[in-house]
């Protein structure tokens, strides 16, 4: 569903921004939320109820650490300027309010007797890494999405719809590897395809990030994203199953929630992070080419002449994203090595045959 989902969202993305706007990518979410929350009262039966008060100070103190922590990390890129912004008064007290409270966040959920976010959760070795590889897979693929995305439109010229469809191949074989995953795992266990799926992951990376002004579209993206679709469906099966394995059902919904919010928190730090350093690459070359000293960006919509130098420089910013997305799944790799240790019979009972 999730392969699915991305298939039909990049494509609709695309036909939206192309023929309307790409404000409608947002609004296109009201319906769709009215009725799934309208039809889930029907349709999904009631779970066992677990009365809990709302840990108030743990969700605002963790709120705002993040939010902070964001808004720091984007700020201080350098800018168009060559003026790298890390040392103002806003990216520091942002960067150092964002500490507090995130230190905050972890005192009073170690404290609270009905905790947000029990931190004992972390306390199990396959659970820990599973955060651990799921919080550098986050910041890949959002990285990659976005900069990627950003690559074929403005240095290709592709359409919106255009640039969705790129994604096709990813999403086709994500489903099908998926697919094929879960029988694996009913007959290996979690480890094996996990780190086959680990180890291809830097490759696809590393491979993606040599695209390139020339790369055609068969080698320099559609090859390396059916290797990371590959990656995806070996490691994100096991990965789910290994998060909820041997927790009792009163907190199998925390330990899966984490997996939602560990995309998002390590999507938007990790795409904060990345895009902070690709931004200063592609300002520092803006910045150093005679061409475009006078120009800045506003070279997109220059001059022919002009076009092809910024071409460069943002073509240069998206390798180093795509590097350190690279790097990241090196990360995952080591943890996937280490930490996770699951056992086949650990694992949630499968429909499939054995």
């Amino acid at each position: 569903m999730t392969g699915m989902g991305g298939g039909v969202g990049v494509v609709v993305g695309g036909l939206l921004t192309t023929y309307a706007s790409w404000r409608w990518v947002f609004f296109v979410n009201v319906p769709i939320g009215l009725a799934l929350g309208f039809g889930a009262r029907y349709v999904i039966p009631e779970s066992q109820r677990h009365p809990r008060r709302w840990d108030l100070p743990g969700a605002v103190a963790g709120t705002a650490g993040f939010a902070l922590l964001l808004f720091g990390l984007t700020r201080g890129a350098t800018g168009p300027d060559g003026i790298s912004h890390w040392g103002d008064t806003a990216t520091v007290v942002a960067l150092a309010v964002a500490a507090v409270a995130l230190a905050a966040f972890v005192f009073i959920e170690a404290r609270s007797a009905q905790p947000l976010l029990p931190l004992w959760i972390f306390a199990d070795r396959n659970r820990a890494g599973v955060y651990g590889i799921l919080l550098c897979l986050a910041a890949t693929f959002f990285g990659m999405f976005f900069f990627l995305t950003l690559f074929t439109q403005v240095v290709w010229g592709y359409s919106a719809l255009r640039g969705g469809l790129a994604y096709l191949p990813f999403i086709g074989g994500f489903i099908v590897v998926a697919g094929i995953c879960t029988r694996l795992v009913s007959r290996l266990g979690a480890r094996i395809p996990m780190t086959i799926g680990a180890v291809l992951a830097p490759v696809a990376m590393f491979w993606l990030s040599r695209v390139h002004e020339q790369s055609s579209y068969l080698t320099g993206v559609c090859l390396p994203l059916l290797v990371f679709a590959a990656t995806a469906g070996l490691i994100f099966v096991p990965l789910t199953m290994a998060l909820v394995a041997g927790i009792s059902d009163e907190h199998a919904g925390i330990a899966s929630s984490m997996f939602n919010a560990g995309q998002q928190v390590g999507g938007a730090v990790g795409l904060a992070v990345i895009g902070s350093v690709a931004w200063t690459i592609v300002n520092n070359h803006v910045r150093h080419a005679p061409e475009l000293r006078t120009a800045g960006h506003t070279a997109l919509t220059g001059s022919a002449h002009l076009r092809p130098v910024y071409d460069h420089a943002l073509t240069s910013g998206v390798t180093v994203a795509l590097t350190i997305g690279a790097a990241a799944t090196v990360l995952a790799l080591i943890v996937t090595l280490v930490a996770i240790r699951v056992r086949r019979e650990d694992l949630p009972d499968s429909p499939l045959p054995a």
